[in-house]
């Protein structure tokens, strides 16, 4: 079986990529509410159907890139952290589509955007990972300013 030859994609065409990645996170919030007001209905229920919806079509639309993956290309125990990531991103979407319900747009979505955060505090935690001092600042800021938005939203 031939080899196949992955062209480097065009400046243009990472930037318009990346352009509708932003254009996608940046506007979800505002669908989401959308649809929570169109429905009439707000909750963990509500939350689930809509983080599964959003799964589910994300899913198919990555579909056919499963066809590219090669027997033995994945790990052994690949499948069991998909499906944890999977688990994770489903409990993610629920409780942030949850808090639509319960605040505004921009103070769930500048919370959510928390990640790095807690990515850098479970690294320390469970992989030993140092954090190092402009690290631990860049956690203090983050924090302040998440307890001055809960603040002002109140």
């Amino acid at each position: 079986m031939a080899m196949k030859i992955i062209k480097q994609p065009l400046r243009w065409q990472v930037g318009l990529v990346f352009l509708a990645g932003v254009l996608a996170i940046s506007t979800s919030a505002i669908f989401v509410r959308l649809a929570i007001a169109s429905a009439g209905v707000s909750g963990v229920g509500f939350s689930l159907f809509v983080a599964g919806s959003r799964l589910t079509i994300a899913s198919m639309l990555l579909l056919p890139a499963w066809g590219n993956l090669r027997q033995g290309q994945l790990g052994p125990g690949a499948l069991l952290y998909a499906s944890g990531a999977g688990i994770c991103l489903a409990l993610h979407f629920v409780a942030w589509i949850t808090s639509l319900s319960f605040t505004s747009i921009a103070a769930s979505t500048t919370l959510v955007t928390t990640t790095p955060i807690w990515v850098a505090l479970v690294s320390w935690l469970w992989l030993k990972e140092k954090l190092t001092r402009l690290t631990v600042l860049g956690i203090a800021v983050a924090f302040v300013g998440g307890v001055l938005i809960s603040l002002g939203d109140g």
